[in-house]
């Protein structure tokens, strides 16, 4: 796929996106990957154009709707729920790396007796 194609694919999938009035990002991301690897297949040998792409799968507002009528709603739903559950896990872990941190930081703090003087460049004391 050249930059050309790739900024149409681009496009294409934003106006779909978009067209998912209702549905949570996670879902959308979720959908638009499963419809870029689709494009991929789909095209692998020919040349990639909004018109091509809009033959092939359909308008954005096709697509948007028919989208709650398909049988894949479900397992996208369920796929969906399982990267809310992984950023999720990001941010509670980020959380405690920061306490953690903050922590660690205050411990040392407290070691130095709450002052940091520069005597030396170089030589902390």
């Amino acid at each position: 796929m050249n930059k050309i194609e790739k900024k149409t694919v681009k496009l294409y999938l934003a106006q779909v996106t978009d067209a998912l009035t209702g549905c949570s990002w996670s879902i959308k991301k979720v959908f638009a990957h499963e419809l870029r690897s689709q494009i991929k297949e789909s095209f692998a040998e020919k040349e990639i154009t909004y018109d091509s792409l809009c033959a092939a799968f359909g308008t954005p507002g096709e697509i948007a709707a028919g989208f709650f009528d398909r049988e894949e709603y479900d397992r996208l739903l369920k796929s969906s729920r399982r990267l809310n559950l992984i950023l999720i896990i990001l941010i509670v872990v980020l959380v405690a790396v920061i306490l953690f941190l903050l922590g660690l930081v205050e411990n040392l703090w407290s070691l130095v007796g709450g002052k940091i003087v520069v005597e030396k460049p170089g030589i902390i004391t």
